[in-house]
């Protein structure tokens, strides 16, 4: 057929284009996903803030969580000294 080396070539180049799943540590968005995960885990209606974040590092932030919740926070010396909780309707 006439277009079938198009066809193959199109196939080829999307071979390595294909982001249809999880990033791994070859793309750039996992350091971003592991920090969010990092700052916010939510499960269900359940927010779990700060799961994994070393209590000596300081952090402001501002992430979405389920259910249209906005958490903005501020983590400085150990404590957490500033936390937001916004629903939108």
């Amino acid at each position: 057929m006439q277009g079938e080396p198009y066809v193959k070539l199109i196939r080829a180049q999307n071979a390595f284009c294909d982001f249809d799943w999880i990033p791994d540590q070859d793309h750039g968005s996992v350091a971003m996903i592991a920090l969010q995960q990092m700052l916010l885990q939510a499960d269900g209606d359940q927010i779990r803030l700060l799961p994994a974040w070393p209590a000596d590092w300081n952090v402001d932030f501002k992430l979405h969580a389920p259910n249209k919740t906005t958490i903005t926070a501020t983590h400085c010396d150990g404590r957490l000294v500033r936390l937001r909780k916004d629903i939108m309707h």
